[in-house]
Parts: structure tokens; sequence; C-alpha cells
């Protein structure tokens, strides 16, 4: 027990010191410390499952809220799953298109980079995201409510998503939580590029022009499949009665 508190603070300890420090907790890490390939994984995926913990706790009100069976094996393990593909997807897209623009990325390296950034705060990113989660979990809902029918759906979204505007929270919240998270998400890719142009000494103009290419036309797709999987998971473990 007391070995499994202290290793919990570590991560902690590491997931704060990421955040409140980003570049210089990168620049400490990934340059001057000279972490052994196998340490820069574990340290990795440290922030990661901190994050992953984090950013399952703060889902459990919605889950409750939404009658979803977050406890069933069914749902969280497929769950996870899909949240740590995303992880590996991510930062093997970088890594690939990186090197495409012959920029000498390491995959450990680039992928430690980007769970410092990203993966510490990515918890922060979930709370911009929660009036646009709850307006889906609606829709899923009201979808599941129709046996599963796809055609009056389509027909219908345009009332559901009025009808669910309408909710005062969610009208009010949602384009402030918009601006948030793109505000957030756009200042952790200039980082990731900046630390990126440091550490591969390459050029500012390539390194924004490959990140920047590789996240729209290239993980767009996988990404938007991977979260159909997610919703399709939530709904088959989503709860009427």
């Amino acid at each position: 027990m007391k070995d499994f508190l202290l290793f919990l603070k570590n991560l902690i300890y590491n997931w704060l010191y990421c955040i409140f420090n980003p570049l210089s907790s990168c620049r400490y890490i990934v340059i001057e410390k000279r972490i052994t390939e196998i340490e820069k994984i574990q340290y990795a995926f440290g922030i990661w499952l901190t994050a992953f913990m984090l950013t399952v706790s703060l889902e459990i009100p919605i889950f409750s809220f939404f009658k979803v069976e977050w406890v069933n094996p069914k749902f969280y393990i497929p769950y996870l799953c899909i949240g740590f593909i995303y992880m590996i997807l991510v930062c093997a897209c970088l890594h690939f298109w990186l090197k495409i623009f012959r920029i000498p990325s390491k995959l450990n390296d680039t992928f430690l980079i980007y769970s410092i950034l990203f993966g510490s705060f990515s918890p922060f990113i979930l709370l911009g995201m929660y009036p646009l989660i709850i307006k889906n979990y609606f829709i899923l809902k009201v979808f599941k409510e129709h046996d599963y029918d796809l055609m009056w759906l389509f027909n219908n979204l345009k009332s559901v998503n009025n009808d669910i505007d309408n909710i005062f929270v969610i009208y009010i919240s949602m384009p402030i939580s918009n601006i948030i998270t793109h505000i957030i998400s756009c200042s952790l890719t200039v980082l990731f590029c900046l630390f990126i142009i440091e550490k591969y000494n390459c050029a500012m103009v390539k390194t924004f022009i490959c990140v920047t290419f590789s996240q729209i036309l290239f993980l767009l797709p996988p990404l938007l499949l991977l979260k159909i999987f997610e919703y399709f998971v939530v709904l088959q473990n989503l709860k009427l009665n």
C-alpha cells in the first residue's frame, strides 16, 4: 500500500510539474536529464496514466447523469483502449510527418514531448468540451429512444439540436467553452512546434507547416472514426430507464 501511494504521489508530482512548467519541463526531461529510452516511455505513459485517471474522474458525473454503466468492463475497457489508440496514433502520425519533412524526429522523444504538452493538459481540454459532450450525449439518448433509427435522426437532427440548445446552460456555455478549448489547443500546438524546433534544430516555417498539415489532413479522419467508436461504446452502455 505504501509503495502504491508513493507511485501515485510521483505520478501526480510529474503531472503537476508538466502543467506549471510545460516548456521548461520539456527542456529538462527530454534534453537536460539524459534519461534512457525506456525511462522516456515510462515517463510519457506515467503522464498519460495520470491524465486518463483525471479525465475519467471528470467524465463520471456525465456518465452518471446519462445512466451510462461506466463501472461495466464492457464499457471502460474499450473506452480506455480507444483513448490509448488515440494517443499512439497521434504520436506516430506526427513522428511520421516530421520524418517526411526531413526533421530528424526520434519516436520516443516526440512521444515524450507530445505527452508532456498535450497529455498533461488533456483533462483541461476535456473540461472545455463539457458542454459539447453533454449535447452529443443528449443526441445519443434521443437516438436510442427511437430504436437507432438513423433516418429519423437525419430528418430531425436540426429540431433535436434546437431543443438541446434551448437548455440555458448549453446555450450560454458552449460558445465560451469552444473558444477556451481552441485557445488551449492552439497554444499547445505552438508550444509543441517551438520545442520541436529547439530539440531537432529545424526551420520554424517548415515545422509549423508539417504539424498543421499532419493534424488537419491526416489525423482528422482517423480521429473522427475513433470518436464514432467511442460514441458507439457509450450508446451501447446508455440506459434509458
